[in-house]
């Protein structure tokens, strides 16, 4: 038995449980969006009127969200997930924060990432979140030309691909290997 105290939210008059909902923390609205159906919508109306952005940055053993507010570019809330332990909660937690709110961008960021770890993580992640980034970034400093291609071949489409990654001097890329691109025409 727990000693928790339960409150019926939604018992309130409507002016009362939203603005108790618009006083939550992020996190805690995301957390609130998981309980029902009737939560999520509540929740997603609350939220509409914002745009935010989201930032994942991987790093080798870890993945920190980001979430910003559009407008003000002002950070909002920020979780540390640990790969080798976390990576389905991230991931359920990112779909979860998909549905009730509107992403105006979604950017990746690979910083220093190990290619074998890189490789099987992305594929993973990738086939597991119902999100695809327009902005991705790679950091890496030691030269990794199989890296810089697996990231051009999968990232094309991207609004935006920025690689700091360092190649052999003999690395060569060309349409051909590239495949199909997305045209931009806006």
């Amino acid at each position: 038995m727990t000693n928790a105290l339960s409150i019926p939210l939604f018992h309130f008059p409507s002016l009362v449980y939203e603005r108790i909902i618009e006083l939550m923390c992020m996190k805690a609205k995301f957390q609130m969006a998981s309980l029902s159906e009737h939560a999520a919508i509540i929740v997603r109306r609350i939220m509409e009127k914002q745009s935010i952005k989201m930032v994942i940055r991987f790093e080798v053993h870890t993945a920190t969200v980001f979430l910003s507010n559009d407008e003000f570019d002002m950070k909002l809330a920020s979780w540390c997930y640990d790969l080798q332990t976390s990576a389905k909660l991230m991931v359920y937690e990112i779909n979860n924060m998909k549905n009730v709110v509107q992403l105006s961008s979604f950017k990746m960021v690979f910083w220093q990432p190990l290619f074998n770890d890189f490789n099987f993580f992305h594929s993973w992640f990738m086939g597991n979140v119902i999100l695809e980034p327009n902005y991705v970034e790679a950091v890496k400093s030691t030269p990794n030309d199989e890296l810089c291609e697996v990231l051009f071949k999968k990232y094309k489409n991207a609004q935006q691909l920025v690689m700091h990654c360092e190649t052999t001097p003999g690395f060569t890329i060309t349409p051909e290997k590239w495949g199909n691109t997305r045209s931009r025409t806006s």
